[in-house]
């Protein structure tokens, strides 16, 4: 009995070891990926520096190489599309919207995800006479329910909506935190060229009374003080009341890949790879 009990705790002492080193094929070299072998990897322009840096780090590539073994996607929507269908096996996206959730209630499939970075829904303005809002007031301004800023008490003056593309990470998130029912009509500029004038769709322009949404890792223009941040519910989003989750419209970016993945595919062994510690600082992802 006791060369049982002996035996059983080894054999699980060797278990939890093999579980907190799943990469070591990849961390010490028994396993190469190739051409062959690596996964199929989905981004989408926010996240295409992951995909890149991990193509460079795990094949021993330079970034120009790296590009072949990423598939970029139009939308957010449109990788866990090819996700779904097999196209790709790694996505390094924020969270899906209702035509992918539609889509895998009607599939027996089922996603991992597992999170990367905190990013936000972070809102700009110029001109409006207020310094923040609350959620329900910008759900009642993107509801042209509020036409003009001195009903909320600032300037007067009419409200200019900007918004995003259906199926984007920053649409998604739109949908989620402030309203689902609402389609923001374009706004075009004319815009002169050598061929003539002809109108371009814009995504904001910061015009007297502008309002638009954006996400906080794209909000650069925030830091460098020439767009003005909204503060929402009397938080304003910087990197600390995003990353404590204080500012309110936060939400995670992460990687995801079918739950259908077998223990010790490539698949997982990347996986695996991309969560360790190594794998972020390869990625570029501060560690917490």
């Amino acid at each position: 009995m006791k060369k049982v009990f002996i035996f059983c705790i080894s054999f699980l002492m060797i278990l939890l070891i093999a579980c907190n080193k799943k990469y070591d094929r990849l961390a010490e070299g028994s396993l190469k990926y190739t051409a062959q072998n690596y996964p199929k990897v989905c981004v989408t322009s926010y996240s295409e520096k992951l995909g890149l840096n991990m193509a460079v780090s795990v094949l021993g590539i330079t970034p120009e190489e790296a590009s072949k073994y990423v598939t970029v996607c139009d939308t957010t929507d449109e990788c866990y599309m090819k996700l779904i269908s097999g196209e790709c096996d790694i996505v390094f996206a924020h969270g899906y919207g209702k035509e992918v959730a539609d889509k895998l209630n009607t599939t027996a499939l089922e996603l991992t995800t597992n999170e990367l970075i905190q990013d936000a829904l972070v809102f700009m303005y110029n001109g409006i006479g207020l310094e923040g809002m609350t959620t329900e007031q910008i759900t009642s301004v993107y509801k042209s329910e509020i036409t003009n800023w001195s009903e909320l008490g600032g300037s007067d003056a009419p409200v200019t909506l900007f918004g995003s593309k259906d199926g984007t990470a920053v649409q998604n998130a739109f949908g989620k935190y402030i309203a689902t029912d609402v389609t923001v009509p374009p706004v075009y500029k004319t815009v002169t060229t050598e061929k003539g004038e002809f109108k371009a769709e814009i995504s904001y322009d910061n015009r007297q009374g502008a309002i638009g949404y954006t996400l906080f890792t794209l909000a650069g223009d925030f830091n460098k003080g020439t767009v003005n941040p909204v503060l929402v519910n009397g938080v304003v989003p910087t990197e600390e009341t995003v990353k404590n989750g204080q500012y309110p419209l936060t939400f995670p970016m992460g990687v995801t890949i079918r739950s259908s993945e077998s223990s010790g595919n490539n698949v997982r062994i990347l996986l695996d790879w991309i969560m360790s510690e190594q794998g972020k600082i390869a990625l570029g992802i501060a560690l917490k």
